[in-house]
């Protein structure tokens, strides 16, 4: 049997001959930023259906996918206030055929497909006009409900058209409002109770603001929990000033401009954050319910947003099959043909599993078939080959002594076991003898800390109590290397010993190699990167206060032959995601000269930007965050760790985005079934979809594919794609089973997140 690979993408009427009129629109209005001038587009969009983006040169130009001449239309939102109105020039054509007209007429269609889910459906949207909800949830299970969401997006297809992406995931949300959460007039026993499941459902143990979801009657957002003051009502907060109109009270606001909207002068009143604005806001805590995550959901929850392929392509067929008439009918009369596009065989492409070399050069090649039996035999292969043969490269210098912390009531014969076998893993992988010392008991994190540090400890296997500062603590502003278990974690896994060894065997595995590979071990290497030397990935932080650079080095000629060098640099300008590109010159320079010491020059470079290359127009220049790269290579030539010739290209590293495409096999007996690992499909000249995970190892849900793309700086996707499949090999804290993202892509993700939690431990 046949098998196809198949997309989540609906292709758009008439292809390569698509066009769209389009009219200019005039802004007019004070302070029309950019931002604005987006939002009166978007306004136009939601309120009144009619597809508007902004004119890409022109400040205050808006384009109108319409044919005849618009009326005069005033826009209103909080703090803006604009006018849009007809241009009087006759409608453009856009035409698919011409390159440049492509971005601008995806962009419309996407609108109008936007406008038609906000104003004909019963889907909601939250804090994204591309992610829709639907009206009411599949589940709800110990006080959280579980939402079907779905995301959509337009994808140029080249000479197929246009697409439209339709993917769909799952969302929760607490059944209880925030009203019952901070209710007045509990007792200390129960007020102390609701407050420590608010603050799990929403991850404030680990210093997570709360993400809410603001409901009224005709609205939906997204807004960040405050505080809520103990005996604080709609009716007492106090005076407050809502778009340049001061209100006695939250009560009287809502009273004077939602007079529908039946809320208590009683009613509790809690403080959020809204993205955008500067200070906190008094709400209805009636109106807000928290947006739980996934590490959050009670145990019957846990699984039902794993979607499997089969299962997908259902949901998405019943989703394009009960929208009711033409979703794009506004702009393009055709109606919408085949909902799953499947691609050419010359736009997919199978990445090659890699050879693996442990110990003594030892080797697991990579399977000779792609099928999925020799996939899962070779990843079965992987750990047991570690600890037959032993990791690939030991440094001399590994700390022989390794620290444990327990608190007091911990299981002694769990403690014993514990230290027992995690020093025979570790001796068996390293070939070195380790000491697990005496554990340090401890009833305070803080006293544990004092003792660790007296001893000079420089890696710590920390058994975390039930403290919510805990987790902080054991790394702020701490010298060692750490290993966190919850002590919870550790006594479940040990009740179960007897009953179920493999789940024990699992978790000592799975912490001693997360050991080893802190103390800069090695478990196993690659021999190559597929067509590069090497793979350079920057990112910066979420908070935007750190960047990081990873050099991942792998060849078969030249030393070093394998190695991974990592560091986090601050990131002075954090009001923005752009790196200056001198600083990254600098800090790229300063990586590969202590990389590369006594190495032998790179031939080739692949460099990958996670998210995105960034610009940035400052006052007097435009900061290019490609600039810095290419003055980095210039200069590592001259100073020869880069050859003369050597070869460049540079990429972004997408691990989401408002686009989400999905592959899946379709076989001649039209069963739908998942794609393997390494599948990939060449979407345009300038975007590959890589599924990193697969049939393999993925045994619930469908893989989410990593977006590879390039503007020109990027000869071959699919050898940029291949050398990422192959890095992505390097699972060494689960051999077992196949990793997502890139190592060196992982890794610097580790360290910004690790960076981050210190921050806001300082901040706190």
């Amino acid at each position: 049997m046949a098998n196809n690979i198949e997309s989540n993408i609906a292709l758009v009427p008439y292809g390569e001959n698509l066009y769209l009129n389009v009219r200019e629109g005039i802004v007019e209005g004070t302070d029309l930023t950019p931002d604005i001038v987006e939002k009166a587009c978007r306004t136009l969009v939601f309120q009144r259906g009619i597809a508007a983006m902004p004119h890409p040169t022109k400040r205050n130009r808006v384009l109108i996918a319409a044919s005849h001449s618009i009326r005069d239309v005033k826009l209103q939102g909080i703090n803006w206030a604009v006018s849009i109105k007809d241009s009087g020039q006759s409608a453009h054509q856009y035409r698919w055929r011409n390159l440049g007209d492509r971005y601008l007429i995806a962009e419309l269609v996407q609108r109008t497909l936007e406008a038609y889910l906000e104003l004909e459906t019963s889907y909601w949207t939250l804090d994204s006009p591309h992610i829709w909800y639907e009206e009411a949830p599949f589940d709800t299970q110990q006080g959280v409900r579980a939402f079907r969401r779905f995301t959509v997006g337009a994808i140029p297809l080249d000479e197929e058209g246009l697409g439209l992406a339709v993917d769909v995931s799952t969302a929760f949300f607490s059944k209880k409002s925030l009203a019952y959460y901070f209710e007045l007039g509990l007792n200390e026993s129960e007020n102390k109770k609701r407050q420590q499941k608010f603050d799990k459902l929403t991850n404030r143990q680990k210093g997570q603001k709360g993400t809410l979801w603001y409901k009224t009657q005709d609205n939906e957002g997204k807004c960040y929990f405050v505080s809520a003051p103990e005996g604080v009502t709609c009716a007492n907060t106090g005076q407050i000033v809502a778009r340049g109109t001061s209100y006695n009270s939250l009560y009287h606001y809502y009273q004077s401009n939602y007079p529908e909207f039946d809320i208590k002068p009683n009613a509790r009143a809690v403080k959020v954050s809204f993205d955008g604005y500067g200070k906190a806001s008094w709400v209805a805590a009636e109106c807000l319910f928290i947006r739980v995550m996934n590490d959050n959901l009670p145990r019957s929850l846990k699984q039902v947003d794993k979607i499997v392929s089969s299962e997908r392509r259902d949901m998405l067929q019943t989703f394009w099959n009960d929208l009711p008439g033409n979703p794009l009918g506004r702009i393009i009369r055709g109606e919408i043909q085949e909902l799953f596009w499947q691609p050419s065989e010359e736009r997919v492409v199978s990445m090659r599993l890699p050879d693996l070399l442990f110990r003594g050069n030892h080797r697991l090649s990579g399977p000779n078939s792609q099928n999925t039996g020799s996939y899962k035999q070779y990843f079965r292969t992987r750990q047991q080959t570690l600890y037959d043969v032993g990791c690939y490269s030991t440094p001399p210098t590994m700390p022989r002594n390794i620290y444990l912390a327990v608190p007091t009531e911990t299981s002694a014969e769990a403690v014993k076991r514990l230290r027992t076998d995690l020093n025979d893993h570790i001796k068996k992988l390293t070939g070195q003898q380790v000491s697990l010392a005496e554990p340090i008991t401890y009833k305070s994190v803080d006293t544990a800390i004092g003792q660790l540090r007296a001893k000079n400890a420089e890696m710590v296997i920390f058994v975390l109590n039930d403290d919510p500062a805990a987790y902080h603590k054991t790394a702020f502003d701490q010298k060692w290397h750490i290993k966190r278990i919850t002590q919870q974690v550790l006594e479940s896994k040990f009740k179960r010993l007897e009953s179920k060894p493999n789940q024990w065997d699992s978790f000592i595995t799975m912490n001693a190699l997360g050991i080893v590979t802190q103390l800069n071990v090695v478990p196993y290497a690659v021999e190559t990167l597929g067509a590069y030397d090497a793979q350079l990935v920057i990112d910066v932080g979420y908070d935007r206060r750190n960047f990081a650079l990873s050099l991942l080095i792998a060849r078969q000629e030249g030393e070093p032959q394998f190695q991974l060098y990592t560091e986090v640099y601050p990131k002075p300008a954090h009001q923005h995601d752009t790196i200056n590109p001198t600083i990254l010159r600098d800090t790229i320079c300063d990586l590969f000269k202590r990389a590369m010491m006594w190495g032998t020059p790179l031939k080739s470079l692949l460099i990958l930007r996670d998210g995105e290359f960034r610009v940035l127009k400052a006052e007097k220049e435009e900061l290019h965050e490609q600039r810095g790269v290419l003055e980095a290579v210039h200069k590592l030539s001259d100073d020869v760790h880069l050859t003369p010739d050597v070869r460049v290209e540079m990429a972004d590293y997408r691990k989401s985005a408002n686009r989400p495409i999905r592959l899946w096999t379709r076989n001649d007996t039209n069963t739908t079934q998942t794609a393997l690992e390494g599948t990939g499909v060449l979407i345009n000249a300038n975007h590959l979809v890589l599924a990193t995970t697969g049939a393999a190892t993925l045994y619930q849900g469908t893989p989410q594919p990593i977006a590879i793309t390039a503007d020109g700086n990027c000869t071959d996707l699919a050898a940029a794609g291949q050398s990422i499949f192959i890095s992505a090999q390097l699972n060494w804290s689960s051999p077992k089973v196949a990793q997502r993202h890139s190592q060196p892509v992982r890794i610097v993700d580790d360290e910004l997140q690790a960076h981050q939690a210190q921050e806001m431990r300082r901040l706190g």
